[in-house]
This record gives structure tokens, C-alpha cells and sequence, in this order.
């Protein structure tokens, strides 16, 4: 793709993971989400295997977004229904 001097580049939003560990090591890793959050290194490392708290999910997501990276909502517990079973 060429672009013309002067043309912005095409902005494109990356995803950083569908995990977890993911998500943590996009960010910088364990230590840089502990320090972000203010809480000990090793309640990180244990959201890597056991998943993040839901009540994260807003400071994650606009962590990621700075970014320009998105994670699934899931992640966090988060569940959306399908039209097909709203009532």
C-alpha cells in the first residue's frame, strides 16, 4: 500500500491477547500492572493463571485502549447475551 507525503497512516487497533498472561505481558508484565494498580507483584502473577477480578475490567480496558489494543471481555467474567436469548 502507498501512501502520498503527508498521508496519515491507517490506524489499526491490535489485539492483545485472548489470555490472561496475555493481556499482562502486553502491558509491560507484572510489575508494571502491579505498580499501575498499586498492589503486590505476586496478586498479578496469579491473575495470570486464575483470571482477572471483574471489577478490573474498566482501568484494563482503558490501559489497553491507550494502546490501541483490545482483550475479550470474558477475561473478566463478562458475559453478553445474544439477542436470540433475550426475551
Amino acid at each position: 500500500m502507498r501512501l502520498s507525503p503527508g498521508t496519515p497512516m491507517p490506524r489499526k487497533t491490535n489485539h492483545a491477547a485472548v489470555t490472561a498472561a496475555g493481556v499482562i505481558d502486553a502491558l509491560g508484565g507484572p510489575q508494571i500492572v502491579s505498580q499501575h494498580f498499586g498492589i503486590d507483584i505476586r496478586v498479578v502473577s496469579n491473575w495470570k493463571t486464575r483470571g482477572f477480578p471483574p471489577d478490573t475490567y474498566l482501568a484494563f480496558k482503558a490501559l489497553l485502549q491507550k494502546r490501541r489494543m483490545t482483550a475479550p471481555p470474558e477475561l473478566w467474567g463478562m458475559r453478553f447475551i445474544e439477542k436470540s436469548e433475550r426475551r
